[in-house]
């Protein structure tokens, strides 16, 4: 009988313990359940702004370089080839000043003699420092985050660049 009477109280116990286990689980996932809705509700307009920009770059057909390009010529738009060439200004041909209003296309002499410029150890790259060093010598309005991203943006995809 004694034997009987141990067994069953050791069944009693385990029993005792599978449910106090059991609890102890329950309790650990509604803490967690609830942690997680709390972040989520916390985050939750994190997301929502997230989820606009996600959005509004989607609808954008304008990548990176494109949007700064367009923002640092804005001062310029209204600069007509008239203009220009009263300026003295210009000096790319003058084919060009007949145009229509507005330039086109960017002449490859200017793209030329603009890389020439950029390029200052004359290695025919223009790498991330020499782009950097000619905006600040230059005093563009343009961030340094900025110019990193231009320059990112225009490698990317490129399989012989030379990122240094």
């Amino acid at each position: 009988m004694l034997k009987f009477h141990y067994t069953r109280r050791m069944a009693d116990i385990l029993k005792e313990e599978a449910e106090k286990e059991r609890r102890v689980q329950k309790e650990k996932e509604a803490v967690r359940r609830a942690e997680e809705e709390a972040y989520r509700q916390k985050y939750a307009i994190v997301e929502k702004i997230r989820e606009e920009m996600r959005q509004k770059e989607a609808a954008s057909p304008l990548s990176l370089v494109d949007k700064y390009a367009m923002e640092a010529q804005a001062e310029f738009q209204m600069v007509s080839m008239k203009d220009l060439a009263a300026s003295g200004n210009f000096s790319c041909p003058k084919k060009y000043l007949n145009q229509r209003d507005q330039p086109l296309e960017v002449p490859m002499e200017c793209i030329r003699k603009l890389c020439d410029l950029i390029d200052t150890d004359f290695d025919d790259r223009i790498d991330l420092n020499e782009l950097i060093a000619f905006v600040k010598q230059r005093q563009l309005p343009i961030e340094e985050s900025v110019v990193v991203e231009m320059f990112n943006d225009a490698i990317k995809g490129r399989g012989f660049v030379n990122e240094s």
